[in-house]
């Protein structure tokens, strides 16, 4: 959670106008637009991303609504560290009540657009913030996914660790020279993507933050985004095995009573997965199928689901699956989940088929 806490430093206010940004000289960049923005006049885009955002809990200041826009300076600007890169980044400054401090918000998924909704919120509590689409623009067919590093090794880095840490280094710079002085906190927040692009920052650029949140790193990438592939896999190859949405849902209510607290009960989660007995094999169906139990193969898909992937060479954990009380968001239909997929296609294997 971000919050506006305490602060030795005093609010600072500008030393340039907004638009003499657009004149500053950053190594290996380019500033594409200096401009201000009024304040509530931020019209925050209608895309997936942001409706994702727009969700109960996912505010990263905490509040159920977020407020409208104070008065800022939008700083745009395209990093080209090789010759291959086009590095989107754009660095918001408060006009007035600026806190003294610098927010870089993360992404989600394959990234490939800005992060408005954490910048807003971020703003909102008198933060300079920042984001990147990490080197490419998921608006355009060649951008979405990991299609983008296909023969790109550059525009992989890129998306790896380079943008985000020459993002924070060009944000800075820009701080100073429209406050006349150095943010003198710096902070990371991140969730799923962005959470593991905090510790890439924390580990390969440890002088960036002072700080990092991170929530939910898919950590470490690949061997995630193997478990994530596990169930479709599985059940490509078993067809029996194969599990219908409306099952996992029944197996969700049969978990959540058996485990979770009545508060957990009442908000919808299991309070400690870890300690839930629950056992596949007491949906097992008693005789013939039906939807309120599991057949003998779906029984073993659930276990291999809750297990996760497995070296058949060695017998070694590649990731734990997932915790029990999720299983509303389980997939068993055959189909790999896009998102993991693309890690192979695109990067391990560099092979699109």
């Amino acid at each position: 959670m971000v919050t506006a806490f305490p602060f030795a430093a005093q609010a600072a206010s500008p030393v340039v106008l907004c638009g003499e940004l657009a004149k500053l000289a950053l190594p290996n960049a380019r500033v594409t637009a200096a401009e201000l923005v009024a304040a509530g006049q931020y019209q925050m885009p209608d895309d997936p991303l942001s409706q994702i955002m727009g969700q109960p809990g996912m505010n990263v200041a905490g509040h159920a609504k977020e407020a409208p826009n104070p008065a800022f300076c939008r700083v745009a600007a395209t990093l080209t560290p090789s010759s291959d890169s086009a590095i989107g980044v754009e660095v918001w400054l408060p006009v007035a009540g600026w806190n003294g401090k610098f927010l870089g918000v993360g992404n989600f998924g394959w990234a490939g657009s800005l992060m408005v909704s954490g910048m807003l919120s971020g703003l909102v509590e008198g933060y300079a913030t920042a984001s990147t689409d990490t080197g490419h623009d998921s608006a355009i067919p060649e951008g979405q996914g990991g299609r983008f590093a296909l023969g790109h090794r550059e525009k992989l880095i890129d998306y790896a660790y380079r943008a985000d840490h020459l993002m924070t280094v060009a944000a800075k710079a820009i701080i100073k020279s429209f406050y006349g002085k150095r943010a003198a906190r710096s902070y990371w927040i991140g969730c799923s993507l962005g959470g593991l692009e905090g510790l890439i920052e924390a580990k390969r650029y440890p002088e960036d933050y002072d700080g990092i949140v991170v929530g939910a790193p898919p950590n470490p990438i690949v061997n995630f985004n193997a478990e994530q592939l596990w169930a479709g896999w599985i059940s490509d190859r078993n067809p029996d095995m194969q599990i219908p949405k409306p099952k996992f849902a029944m197996v969700n209510d049969a978990v959540m009573k058996q485990c979770a607290s009545p508060v957990g009960l009442k908000q919808g989660f299991v309070d400690e997965p870890d300690k839930c007995a629950f056992k596949p094999r007491q949906l097992l169906c008693k005789g013939a199928d039906g939807p309120d139990c599991l057949t003998a193969p779906q029984v073993r898909m659930l276990e291999q689901i809750y297990a996760g992937p497995v070296n058949p060479r060695n017998g070694e954990l590649i990731f734990p699956g997932p915790a029990k009380g999720s299983e509303a968001g389980f997939p068993a239909d055959g189909k790999p989940f896009p998102v993991a997929l693309d890690l192979f296609k695109y990067a391990a294997f560099e092979n699109p088929d």
